[in-house]
C-alpha cells in the first residue's frame, strides 16, 4: 500500500474509533452539565450534524486514495432479508413505546429506561422538528463511516477473512462508540451492528419520537452511568 493511502486511512480510523466516541462522551457530560441552557441541545444537535456530513468528503477521499491498493469494497453480506427480524423487532419496540406513553405507570416507565440518554431527548417541537435531520445523519453518516469504511479498512489490513466475520470486530467498534449511553446502550447498539442498514438505523433513532415530551426523565447524570438502563436509542458518536 502506498504511504499517503495506508497513513490516511489509519488516520481516519483512529478519529472514528478513538477521537469521535470520546468527544462524544464529553460532549454529553458537558450537555448534562449545562441542564438549565434551553439552547444546549439545540447547539448539540446542530454541531454533531455538521461534524458528521464532514466526515462524509473525508471518507471519499481516503477511500478514494486507497481504492488502488487494494481498498476493496464489501458489505458485510448486508442483504435486505438480514435486516427484516430486527425491522420487525424496531416497529414493535415503536407500538410498546407509544402505547407506554398513553398512561402515567407507562411514561414513568419509558422515563426510566431512557435515564441515560436523558440529557439529549428532545423536548420542544423545534427539538424534535431538530431530531428527525439528527437521526437521519446518524443513519447515513454512522453506517457509511463505522461500517462501510471500517469494514472495508479491516478487508483490506485482513485479506481473505470473511466478511461476515469482520462484522463482529466492526459491530464491537460500533458498540463502543454508543459509550456515552453506559454499558446497556453499548451492548445493544453492539449487537444492532451486526445488521448494517441505514434505514433501520434511522428508524432505530427515530423511534426517540415517540416517546411523549412529558415522559422525558429530567437531564441529569446518574450515580453509575455505566449501569444505567437504556434501550440503545439515540445518535452517536456527538460532534
Amino acid at each position: 500500500m502506498s504511504s499517503f493511502a495506508g497513513v490516511s486511512a489509519t488516520v481516519m480510523m483512529v478519529v472514528l474509533v478513538v477521537v469521535l466516541p470520546w468527544r462524544g462522551a464529553r460532549q454529553y457530560r458537558r450537555l448534562q452539565a449545562a441542564a438549565t441552557d434551553p439552547a444546549a441541545r439545540m447547539r448539540l444537535y446542530l454541531r454533531s450534524t455538521l461534524v458528521k456530513w464532514a466526515l462524509v468528503p473525508l471518507l471519499a477521499v481516503v477511500a478514494w486514495a486507497a481504492a488502488d491498493q487494494g481498498f476493496v469494497f464489501v458489505t458485510g453480506g448486508d442483504a435486505p432479508l438480514a435486516a427484516l427480524p430486527l425491522l420487525a423487532l424496531v416497529v414493535l419496540s415503536g407500538v410498546v413505546l407509544h402505547r407506554l406513553g398513553r398512561t402515567a405507570e407507562g411514561r414513568a416507565e419509558v422515563a426510566d429506561a431512557a435515564s441515560n440518554v436523558a440529557a439529549i431527548l428532545p423536548r420542544t417541537p423545534v427539538e424534535r422538528r431538530m431530531f428527525v435531520l439528527v437521526a437521519v445523519t446518524a443513519g447515513v453518516v454512522e453506517e457509511l463511516a463505522y461500517r462501510f469504511f471500517l469494514l472495508n479498512y479491516l478487508a483490506w489490513v485482513l485479506p481473505g477473512v470473511s466478511p461476515y466475520i469482520l462484522l463482529v470486530p466492526a459491530s464491537v467498534v460500533f458498540g463502543l462508540v454508543h459509550v456515552y449511553q453506559g454499558a446497556r446502550g453499548v451492548i445493544l447498539t453492539g449487537v444492532l451492528g451486526l445488521v448494517p442498514a441505514i434505514v433501520l438505523h434511522t428508524l432505530i433513532d427515530l423511534r426517540v419520537l415517540l416517546i411523549p415530551v412529558s415522559a422525558v426523565p429530567a437531564p441529569g447524570r446518574p450515580d453509575h452511568p455505566g449501569d444505567a438502563p437504556g434501550d440503545g436509542a439515540g445518535p452517536g458518536p456527538i460532534g
